[in-house]
Parts: C-alpha cells; structure tokens; sequence
C-alpha cells in the first residue's frame, strides 16, 4: 500500500509443469521481470504449503498456475488461469497497469479469517493436513440450509463454485444469477461453473450416441440463457470427441474458423485424433484434405507427419512415403525427434 503498487500473486505448485515454464519464461526473463517488479509487489506463494491454502480457499484457486492481481489496498482485480506464454502474461500485467479492472470490494485479502464449512476446508491440501473430498450430500445438505441473499456470500460462492464438478444441486442457480454474480466476483469463475454445467450435458449426451446429439445439445445451452460464443464453441468441440462425431467435429472446426480456416495447430490437433480414433475412410480422407491446407500454411514438421499417417490410412501408400520423407527430413534439420515418423517409414518398406 505504501508504494501504492498493485501486488501479483503467483499461485503455484512445485508438481505443475506450467507453472515452471511460466517462472523460466517470465520471472527469470530479464526484460519481463523487470517490468513485472517495476510495477508491481510480485509474490509466489505455493498453494499447497504455509499459508497457501489459505490464500487458495480465499480466492478460490484450484488450477494451476493462477495469477491474482491485487489493488494495492488488497481488492482482487482479476485472477487469470494458466499460462499464455510470455507475451500475453505481460499483456495481462499491462492491462493491471492500464487500469482496465476494477477492484472486487467484498473481496479483500485483509480478511482472510472466514468461517467456511469444514468439508471445504479439507478439499485443499497443505503440508499439516492431507486433502479430503467432501460429498455431494455434504455440499447439497449444507447449500440448501443456506437462505436468499446468503447464497451471494464469499463463503457460500466458494463451496458453489470451487465445488461444482461434485455436480451438487446449485448449479443451475448460477446461470439463473449470473448477472449478479458477475457484479460480486471474477467472470471466469462463474464461467467455469457454466462450463461444467454444460460439460456434465454433454457428457450425458456422448454417452448415448445418437447422430443428433449436438442439436440437443444447443437446444439445452439456448434453454439456459447462455450466449457466451466461445463458450458454445468450446462445449460443441467437446461433445464432438467425446461422441466421436469425427466427421462433424472436422466440419464444425473449419466452419466456425474465421473465414473458414482453422489456424494448423487445431487442425492437426483434431486430423491425429482422427487417424488414431477413426476408421471411416471418408472421414480420414477429408481429414487429409484439411491437412494438405494446413501443411501449406505451415510446414511444421509435425504437422507433414500427421498428413502422411492419413494418406497412409487412406490407403494412399505412395503419398505416405513421400510425405514421411519430407517430414523426417525437415524434422531432422530443426534437430526434432521424429520416431513416429522413422516407424512409419519402416512400415512402408
């Protein structure tokens, strides 16, 4: 507060791999971590030891790396999820700078002393206590003896939402008060309870098989109220593979693309499920169609890999070779590992 600085938190593990990409790529970066000290009182605090925990109950932190911006006052800010690599961690440290959040006054890191329900307590884990996961009778029982506006406090809005994937009775609540929930606490966080919603929809949906289970699917997130493009866009990916819908989970990728062109990264991501998953040679045949595309766009070794497995099970044999070759090829010369491909070549001889 003295130096009138908003603070960083970064909330880590030492078992998470992203977390140690981000502290390489950022906080040992000179240029990054300069500009991150300049501006800010910058802490890393493991969630899973000391007063960890605590900062993790408080603020609802079970992924990992999170970032909480503080005012310098204590207020969150935002709290962001993950790592975007260098340059957007530095964008989101701007956009804290720049005065674009602000600050969540019921939630303040001077009050830190709450009385949650001993169930949520014992969902985190620390270095005195080992992790135990509470029920859903726990959790519904508790919820349902909570009254009207209750339900809005920080204690209840945690059990709700850091527990939502026990699928517990107060899930739809949060899309029936989204919009006030959004005044009281971070978007993302009331966006990942809606995300489980339909997640737990889709799930249901995939399990059944049925060829028009996406429609019902967008029927049950138009029911309720939810608009949210990247959201839908998400959902409808996930039920796609977990139906194994490949053909429509190739089609929806390139027609929800911008201007129909998926970036080559997911379409790779999407035709190597489809070679590992699918056996319909259609579909395998427009997925190396979509895979010539992307191979132009970009000559990722990895992604010529791909295309040559696909003409390999399309049958195209010739293709295979030649395409295997080029790959090992450009592979070698960036010094990649390239043993898919080596066995590949094996097979065709």
């Amino acid at each position: 507060k003295e130096a009138n600085k908003p603070i960083l938190i970064d909330a880590c593990t030492v078992w998470c791999g992203p977390c140690k990409m981000l502290d390489k790529q950022v906080f040992k970066d000179v240029k990054a971590s300069d500009y991150i000290n300049k501006n800010f009182i910058a802490y890393k605090l493991d969630m899973e030891k000391g007063e960890g925990p605590f900062v993790a109950m408080k603020f609802r932190v079970n992924a990992y790396p999170s970032t909480l911006f503080l005012s310098p006052e204590g207020y969150l800010l935002t709290k962001n999820i993950g790592f975007p690599g260098k340059v957007g961690y530095v964008d989101w440290c701007k956009d804290v700078v720049d005065n674009k959040y602000k600050p969540f006054q019921n939630i303040n890191a001077s009050n830190m002393d709450i009385s949650y329900p001993e169930f949520y307590k014992n969902s985190f884990t620390s270095d005195k206590w080992k992790r135990k996961r509470p029920t859903v009778d726990q959790i519904n029982n508790y919820l349902d003896s909570q009254e009207g506006r209750s339900l809005f406090s920080e204690v209840n809005w945690s059990v709700i939402s850091v527990l939502s994937y026990y699928n517990h009775n107060h899930l739809n609540w949060v899309v029936e008060n989204q919009t006030e929930l959004k005044r009281l606490y971070p978007e993302e966080e009331i966006q990942r309870v809606i995300e489980r919603i339909i997640g737990v929809k889709a799930d249901s949906l995939a399990k059944l098989k049925t060829n028009d289970g996406d429609k019902v699917l967008k029927a049950e997130i138009a029911k309720l109220g939810i608009d949210d493009e990247r959201l839908i866009k998400n959902s409808m990916f996930d039920y796609y593979y977990k139906a194994q819908h490949w053909g429509k989970l190739l089609d929806f990728a390139i027609s929800s693309a911008d201007d129909g062109k998926p970036s080559p990264g997911m379409m790779n991501s999407i035709c190597w499920a489809i070679y590992e998953k699918c056996e319909d040679k259609a579909v395998l045949a427009k997925a190396a169609k979509a895979m010539e595309k992307a191979v132009k766009e970009d000559d990722n070794p990895n992604y010529i890999d791909t295309l040559a497995h696909l003409y390999f099970a399309t049958g195209d044999l010739d293709g295979a070779r030649k395409t295997a070759q080029e790959a090992l090829e450009k592979g070698k010369a960036k010094d990649m590992t390239m043993k898919e491909t080596e066995e590949l070549l094996d097979k065709l001889q």
